[in-house]
């Protein structure tokens, strides 16, 4: 079985920054899981500004600050694993894990949970009700705009954010949209 003094679930912005301290504080034998195939977690959608000013002394967008903790993992030579998903966390604090790899597990001195968040639709809270086709959540739109560069519909998208309609035309105008904010029902 693997060991490691600090085991931190979730690869973005919290278990990023994290994992950087906590190797700054003396930690060398660090491990993060993640269950997405990149590190960074919803910054890779956040293509506004206005992150790292505390951190960094400068406005960036999220996947720049995203890859400035990147850089500060590698740099640092601390392990992660992308597409891996934690089955289990024993009381003994052994992390159970599958990937391609298959299913490991991992004794961790410290663990770290800094899993974030996700948008669930009305189903998965157990709200009655279909989820009508084209309306999507707010992280929703942004992945297919921001990260798989999607004019959702045909070449069209429209969004409602509080009581403004805006429209985006064409692929090439998807690099100027602005951010979403939180929270909200988008419609397409």
């Amino acid at each position: 079985m693997e060991k490691r003094d600090l085991v931190i679930i979730g690869g973005g912005s919290a278990g990023l920054s994290a994992a950087v301290a906590a190797f700054d504080l003396g930690l060398e034998s660090i491990l993060i899981i993640e269950r997405g195939s990149h590190l960074g977690g919803i910054l890779n959608q956040c293509i506004h500004t206005g992150f790292g000013l505390s951190t960094f002394n400068e406005q960036l967008t999220g996947p720049e600050y995203a890859s400035r903790y990147m850089k500060m993992i590698e740099d640092r030579n601390i392990e992660y694993r992308l597409e891996t998903n934690v089955l289990e966390i024993s009381p003994d604090k052994i992390v159970t894990v599958t990937s391609t790899a298959g299913l490991s597990q991992i004794e961790a001195g410290a663990i770290i949970l800094a899993t974030g968040c996700y948008e669930r639709n009305a189903g998965a809270i157990l709200l009655p009700g279909d989820r009508p086709r084209g309306i999507l959540t707010a992280g929703q739109a942004q992945e297919y705009i921001n990260i798989r560069g999607y004019s959702v519909g045909k070449t069209h998208f429209y969004f409602r954010k509080w009581r403004y309609w805006t429209h985006y035309g064409e692929k090439n105008d998807l690099g100027r949209c602005p951010s979403f904010g939180s929270g909200g029902t988008y419609a397409v």
